[in-house]
């Protein structure tokens, strides 16, 4: 894995947020952050695999269905919720 400066500056203001105690509002707005890199991460990957079938079987190429923001306010819903029942169902 490559580390990017994305990733470097994300790790950064983990440890700064960390040492500072956030507030409930840094803490969901970072959960947010979080949701909404899965959501597209894992589009990237859909998107890279229909590419690359697409080329193997010589077909035309259709982009998967972008994500919608509902799509990252559940993810992010999900991990609070994960969070808030230290890591049991709800």
């Amino acid at each position: 894995m490559f580390i990017t400066h994305k990733h470097t500056q994300r790790n950064k203001e983990m440890i700064t947020t960390t040492n500072q105690n956030p507030n409930a509002y840094a803490i969901r707005l970072e959960v947010l952050k979080n949701a909404k890199d899965l959501v597209w991460d894992a589009w990237h990957m859909k998107n890279n695999e229909a590419e690359r079938n697409a080329e193997a079987r010589n077909e035309s190429y259709e982009m998967p269905p972008q994500p919608s923001t509902k799509d990252v306010l559940d993810t992010a819903a999900q991990l609070y919720d994960f969070v808030q029942n230290h890591g049991k169902k709800s």
